[in-house]
């Protein structure tokens, strides 16, 4: 299990928090503490830090990009619609850099974001089972089909409202098999399903 944390500075200190998600933007909704004092795990684990700032501005927040959590390998999330700002993305501590479909200008970032490393891994946000882009939605198969022979084999899809069900999931890990899931409630909607990884948010953030 791959655990989010959507994060941002105050003063300096990077803060983590519950939020809600609309039109693909994080808007915390309730307390925060320091990414800091988030108990560790006993084994070493990936932690997805997602800048919640940036994408709710549509502008990488470069406080937050050079974020930390002792003890986790770094996945980082932030807006990225250029080119530019794929490179700008490599300035993090991540081992990964999880691209938002819905921020991108054209799906040329994506061929150049493949070119540059196969640590980018597009991101599809779901509202109502459609893929959300800069401009309206998409069917989520056509968007996957379209990455896929962009040669994009890991992907991670982000079903915001839980309308996907475990049907739905056993269909896509069938035709997709790299794709990462990522979902904050009814998670037995994936179970027996071999992905290779789940994100969820950190649930005690819920719990502040």
């Amino acid at each position: 299990m791959i655990r989010a944390y959507y994060i941002e500075s105050k003063d300096d200190i990077i803060m983590t928090g519950p939020v809600t998600i609309r039109n693909g933007r994080p808007y915390f909704n309730g307390a925060m503490i320091p990414l800091k004092e988030v108990p560790r795990t006993r084994d070493r684990s990936t932690a997805l830090l997602i800048d919640a700032l940036g994408m709710r501005v549509r502008n990488m927040d470069d406080k937050a990009i050079r974020a930390k959590l002792p003890g986790s390998d770094i996945w980082y999330m932030t807006c990225i619609e250029r080119e530019g700002d794929v490179f700008d993305g490599f300035l993090s501590n991540g081992d990964a850099l999880l691209i938002p479909y819905h921020f991108l200008i054209s799906d040329s970032v994506l061929t150049a974001a493949y070119e540059l490393s196969d640590s980018c891994i597009p991101t599809l946000f779901l509202t109502k089972g459609e893929v959300l882009k800069r401009k309206g939605t998409e069917g989520l198969r056509d968007v996957l089909r379209r990455l896929s022979q962009m040669k994009y084999e890991r992907t991670v899809v982000f079903d915001t409202d839980g309308t996907l069900t475990a049907d739905d999931w056993k269909e896509l890990n069938y035709q997709y098999p790299q794709m990462i899931p990522y979902l904050n409630k009814d998670l037995q909607k994936l179970d027996g399903i071999d992905f290779p990884d789940i994100i969820s948010d950190w649930p005690d953030l819920r719990q502040i």
